[in-house]
């Protein structure tokens, strides 16, 4: 609609085929198969100005061998009804919290871990923390500069502990921030 079409444009060029739906008001020109980079970035258009993807789905977009949920995580700035398929978390994030990797706007690094960190397993967290190093994406902020700006939050008590896990290994984590 922001290039000028109507809905009955856009309608007619679904039933015939040109568009297909992919998250609602988001649409794949062409062919439907846009393999799962496409169904995050449609996930971030259709949640507005300002939406990244986030959690669960950041993490899998970086690498970070955690398993993507079928509803793709976004973080929005402000609350706005729900759409299908997604599963949008209502959150201030800072600008050093914000990155982009292959195009898609997307949580950085260390907010990433702290996000997954409410509903990871203890082995699972850590696990990523180590693959965010071993992979040396980028560590700014570092993970102990997001923690301390959320140590309220859920997940905040598992990734205190992580941190200090890692820190007693002999070498500790050099890139973790500690």
């Amino acid at each position: 609609m922001s290039l000028g079409l109507g809905g009955d444009a856009i309608a007619h060029r679904i039933a015939v085929g040109r568009f297909h739906v992919v998250v609602a008001g988001t649409y794949a020109l062409g062919h439907p198969a846009i393999g799962r980079e496409g169904r995050w970035m449609a996930a971030v258009l259709a949640s507005g100005e300002g939406a990244v993807l986030s959690h669960r789905s950041a993490a899998c977009l970086w690498g970070l061998r955690i398993e993507a949920p079928a509803p793709h995580d976004v973080t929005i700035a402000r609350s706005t009804g729900p759409i299908r398929d997604l599963r949008r978390h209502r959150s201030a994030l800072l600008p050093d919290e914000l990155g982009v990797r292959n195009g898609i706007p997307v949580t950085c690094v260390a907010r990433t871990l702290f996000d997954i960190a409410a509903g990871a397993g203890p082995w699972e967290f850590e696990r990523a923390v180590r693959e965010a190093e071993f992979l040396r994406l980028p560590q700014a902020p570092s993970l102990e500069e997001v923690y301390g700006r959320r140590r309220g939050r859920r997940g905040a008590k598992l990734v205190r502990a992580t941190l200090e896990n890692l820190s007693r290994l002999p070498g500790g984590t050099s890139r973790s921030g500690l």
